[in-house]
């Protein structure tokens, strides 16, 4: 029973040995999770509920809103109005896109299916400039430093336009079923749009070649309505007609970065840790910075999570002796306890070897003062004259 209760106490110290020895790690690779997402870097309150298109000029944002039939100027920082007006086009303004210098503004007419176009507006008087007629009921427009592409919300196409003359270059279905395209962006390089789902599933921000049409990334909308998408040059602006505005970072790219640059930093610092390599860590930042400036967001961001994790310690050293002193301590534990069990099973051992011996002996001296007795016996009945016909190993029975 002893024993049973000593084995037992062993293997609980082995499995206390484990157990300690996994937190460490859990505790060292805990910091080193950061999943890649479109996340929200900020959010606000449009002016008013039913704002729609979004554009982004270098310093402010500008918000359309076909309910009040307004344009506003905000800036992104402080989230003021700065300045609003009426966007004097014959129609709704629900996109807006900036050329560098003026607005250009998708609206739709009373009741969203009569003549659409797309106006020119000037940024300082609120006047339209020019305008042109588009079929389709338009849902967000965006400019790529050349042509205007314009979503087209209920037939599912996404039309490139010559800003000249309003002539279609090409246009893209977004394919997909019981979907349909909203808000517009482009990053230099590739094209965003909003996907709305008709059919309960969530929405969706997806990326698209602007050569081939095809859908490269995507990520879940963080709102339920996607009217307007604008490009800062770092992150994504997007509003909805539920009156919310977020700013968003694509996949995580810019944070994931920034935590790369913050860890390599910290390294360079401190050196003091198990599984650094700067040098890595830097080649891997370079190559995510790359990666972003080719519009190649999860590649860049799973460079950047590489680099982070190449420039953070998987183990302080303060932990890793730390781990080793209690490895120590408990093993030393073990052999205590391990040791005190084999002392514990000779002493057994030993008693039970002594108890053994003590009972032969008694039987021997027993067996001896028996044979003893009936001998004397024996040599009685022959004085006496007794000449018993049983031979002795028979009277000794």
């Amino acid at each position: 029973m002893r024993q049973n209760m000593s084995n037992r106490k062993i293997k609980t110290t082995e499995k206390t040995i484990k157990v300690i020895v996994f937190v460490f790690i859990l505790a060292s690779l805990i910091n080193q999770i950061n999943p890649v997402s479109g996340k929200v870097v900020k959010s606000f309150d449009a002016p008013n509920w039913g704002s729609t298109g979004i554009a982004y000029d270098g310093k402010y944002l500008w918000l359309s809103s076909w309910r009040s039939d307004e344009i506003f100027m905000i800036d992104p920082i402080n989230e003021n109005v700065v300045k609003s007006f009426s966007s004097q086009s014959s129609g709704s303004p629900v996109g807006l896109a900036w050329d560098g210098n003026y607005l250009w503004v998708a609206g739709i007419e009373a009741g969203g299916f009569g003549e659409n176009g797309i106006y020119k507006i000037d940024p300082i008087t609120g006047k339209v400039i020019k305008s042109f007629s588009v079929s389709g009921r338009p849902a967000d427009i965006t400019w790529d430093g050349k042509y205007l592409w314009v979503s087209i919300e209920f037939q599912g196409i996404i039309k490139k336009i010559d800003p000249v003359d309003g002539s279609i270059s090409s246009f893209y279905p977004t394919i997909l079923r019981d979907s349909y395209p909203r808000g517009l962006a482009w990053d230099g390089k590739y094209l965003w749009f909003g996907l709305q789902r008709a059919s309960g599933l969530p929405n969706r921000i997806c990326k698209i070649d602007p050569i081939s049409g095809k859908i490269i990334e995507s990520f879940e909308s963080p709102s339920s309505d996607l009217s307007g998408l604008a490009w800062d040059g770092k992150y994504l602006w997007l509003s909805g007609d539920n009156g919310k505005v977020y700013r968003i970072d694509p996949f995580g790219v810019n944070e994931a970065i920034s935590s790369a640059e913050k860890a390599i930093t910290n390294s360079s610092r401190n050196t003091e840790g198990i599984g650094v390599n700067i040098e890595k860590a830097k080649d891997l930042l370079q190559k995510a910075k790359n990666a972003l400036s080719e519009g190649q967001y999860v590649l860049a961001s799973d460079y950047a999570e590489k680099a982070k994790e190449a420039a953070s310690p998987f183990m302080s050293y303060e932990a890793f002796f730390g781990l080793i002193a209690a490895t120590v301590v408990s093993l030393s534990v073990v052999y205590y306890k391990a040791t005190a069990s084999r002392r514990e099973r000779k002493r057994i051992e030993n008693l039970e070897r002594e108890r053994i011996r003590r009972e032969e002996e008694r039987k021997r001296s027993e067996y001896k003062k028996r044979v003893s007795e009936l001998k004397a016996k024996y040599e009685q009945y022959k004085r006496e004259g007794y000449a018993p016909n049983k031979n002795l190993e028979e009277m000794l029975k």
